[in-house]
């Protein structure tokens, strides 16, 4: 954007800052259209966008302060401003949290910044003058460059920095930006913009509503979840706000790539964690959880873990089958569909990540034959089950 900006004002041609954002990412979308589905693209666009509109209403309206230092550092929290405007619907949707100190972030980036295009310029030219003078400046520049970002990530680490767990579906997210946009309509009225705030208010109280909603149906809800995690297990059970998990030993990486998102749209509040390794029985603090391996009761599901040949074989002197309702099969056991229902007939059968490819595709076939649903978590993504309340 600024290259076309610069290239106008070179050619002596003016125009709307609006024409200057349009053209640059037309530009760029026709060597690359997949990049308006790039969450880069998204907030760097919106976040100029809420610059070029907001900044200068701030500006009008917010008093000039009396020393020269004052005011700049004033504009640049301004600025700051108006570029988390553009970008809070975005940020809360793909990231699912705010940082608190955005402001602070923004006068250490807006001030390195401008040092930092000054001095990147006088680096071009003393390379092609004066090399040894260049050499001494770009490891200035590297260091200056290496601070600020140690700043930046001290900030990152203030107490109550950033308010995470924030869950925003797309629908909302574009309600927002038009909440936004009337209060920002209204905002530039020079005569009020009554009917403008009252419409981005009406917004606001109605995602408010869905919000409370949402929240009532959290408090009452039961399901239980397979995640598709690389050659590991998870599962979570939702009773309510509380979240039991079963799981192998994961990496934090893990933990937050595989679950993290469905738990803040859940709306977790509470969390136990057994391994599947527990072979004792475990019921914690959910009455409506209870695990002695192989086997797990959810509420009124009974769930069979068959990730071992001896699984079967603990059961199968018994004189009569256990009927479950689901088996979820881990590790590639040497088991046959047909011998599993034998002893654990089900109605439903889940094969994990840490299964082979070859044991999968012969488990379908069986299943297929034998007429009972079948769903692969590595093919067609986390499982869900959704328990009715009696």
């Amino acid at each position: 954007m600024f290259t076309i900006f610069l290239i106008g004002r070179a050619t002596f041609q003016s125009a709307s800052v609006w024409n200057t954002l349009a053209n640059s990412a037309f530009i760029l979308l026709i060597f690359n259209p997949y990049l308006l589905f790039d969450a880069g693209f998204q907030l760097s666009y919106a976040a100029v966008a809420g610059m070029v509109y907001f900044y200068p209403l701030f500006l009008r309206k917010s008093p000039r302060l009396p020393y020269w230092i004052l005011d700049e550092g004033w504009k640049v929290l301004l600025v700051g401003f108006a570029a988390q405007i553009g970008t809070l619907p975005l940020s809360l949707f793909y990231f699912h949290q705010f940082p608190i100190y955005f402001w602070l972030a923004g006068w250490i980036v807006v001030f390195g910044g401008a040092v930092f295009m000054g001095a990147g310029a006088v680096l071009v030219l003393l390379d092609a003058f004066i090399p040894v003078a260049a050499e001494w400046l770009g490891f200035l520049l590297y260091y200056l460059l290496w601070g600020m970002n140690q700043l930046i990530v001290g900030i990152q680490h203030l107490p109550g920095s950033v308010v995470s767990g924030i869950w925003l579906a797309g629908w909302a997210a574009f309600l927002m930006y038009i909440m936004i946009a009337l209060w920002g309509v209204g905002l530039g009225e020079k005569r009020g913009g009554g009917k403008w705030y009252w419409g981005a208010m009406g917004i606001a109280v109605f995602l408010l509503l869905c919000r409370g909603i949402n929240m009532i149906n959290q408090h009452h809800q039961r399901s239980m979840v397979v995640y598709s995690v690389s050659k590991s297990r998870l599962m979570d059970f939702f009773d309510g706000s509380s979240v039991v998990s079963l799981s192998d030993t994961l990496t934090k990486k893990q933990w937050t790539f595989a679950a993290q998102s469905n738990r803040w749209a859940m709306g977790m509040r509470k969390h136990e964690l057994y391994h599947f390794a527990d072979s004792t029985d475990s019921t914690g603090d959910s009455p409506n959880f209870r695990y002695e391996a192989p086997l797990i009761q959810f509420f009124d599901q009974h769930i069979a873990l068959i990730d071992h040949a001896r699984c079967i074989q603990e059961f199968s002197p018994s004189s009569s089958s256990i009927p479950i309702d689901i088996m979820v099969l881990s590790k590639s056991p040497r088991l046959s569909i047909s011998a599993c229902q034998e002893v654990f007939p089900s109605k439903l059968v889940i094969a994990d990540n840490t299964n082979s490819r070859r044991k999968v595709a012969q488990w379908k076939a069986e299943c297929e034959a034998l007429q009972i649903p079948f769903h692969d978590v590595r093919e067609q993504g986390a499982w869900t089950l959704n328990i009715s309340s009696k």
